[in-house]
């Protein structure tokens, strides 16, 4: 029988072969010692490394953040997922205020006109005309130094004849009473009386004021400063055509 040749195993290199300097018990020389990731494709197997060079698995998170530890990785992570929520959030209302922006504004001046228009018929149901109920309202909120014929024109932007017959038509309803002011037998006193305070309860424009009451604070805030500025730009417009454009704020401010 032909003995097989034995083939000899070969000699694996232990632990302390691998820490130890110099050659090896099987007579090899010591490999060098490399990182895993120094080693490039083509040069050849890969040589012995140091268990104790061997780096653990790196998470997603810091193999995209190289030269950062887990716990800096992680903090990146998370401060580039809010810079990136924070940008959604900000595109999100961009859209939403392109949008806004495209109301067109023949539309809106539409629905404010409608809306006079609804509340002008309404205000005649009750019995009396659009410059009245302006009168009783007026005389409800003015002060002390505002309450006279005079100074009702010169709100209203009306003429001195329109009011005139505005007072005597509400004097006859039993709505306002006229009187002299102290001190100044010339000076006319309009005062509403409790025929007239009642009847401003029923005023149509309260549906409008409770409807606004409802809007949150910013839309209650924006859509003031809006009608404040459109009034305050058709005032001046009336005032450089020489017609009458007072300010609410010298009928309604405070008397110093």
């Amino acid at each position: 029988m032909v003995k097989k040749k034995s083939k000899k195993n070969k000699s694996k290199l232990t632990k302390s072969e691998l820490t130890k300097s110099g050659p090896t018990k099987s007579g090899q020389t010591k490999p060098e010692l490399t990182r895993p990731e120094l080693i490039k494709p083509g040069q050849g197997e890969p040589q012995l490394t140091r268990p104790a060079l061997i780096k653990p698995q790196l998470t997603k998170s810091e193999l995209t953040k190289s030269g950062l530890t887990k716990s800096e990785a992680v903090k990146a992570e998370k401060l580039k997922a809010k810079k990136s929520k924070a940008k959604k959030t900000k595109a999100k209302k961009g859209n939403a205020k392109n949008k806004l922006s495209k109301a067109k504004a023949v539309e809106v001046v539409a629905d404010f006109a409608r809306l006079a228009r609804l509340m002008r018929s309404a205000e005649h149901e009750i019995g009396l005309n659009p410059a009245q109920w302006e009168a009783l309202r007026f005389l409800s909120r003015c002060n002390e130094n505002a309450n006279s014929p005079i100074a009702l024109t010169r709100y209203l932007g009306a003429t001195k004849g329109t009011i005139s017959q505005t007072v005597i038509a509400l004097v006859k309803k039993g709505l306002v009473e006229k009187s002299s002011r102290a001190g100044e037998r010339r000076s006319v006193v309009l005062t509403l009386t409790d025929e007239g305070h009642e009847l401003l309860r029923q005023d149509p424009w309260k549906r409008v004021e409770q409807g606004f009451g409802t809007l949150g604070a910013k839309k209650q805030f924006h859509t003031a400063n809006a009608l404040a500025r459109l009034l305050e730009e058709e005032l001046a417009v009336r005032q450089s055509q020489g017609l009458s454009a007072w300010a609410s704020s010298e009928f309604f401010g405070k008397i110093t």
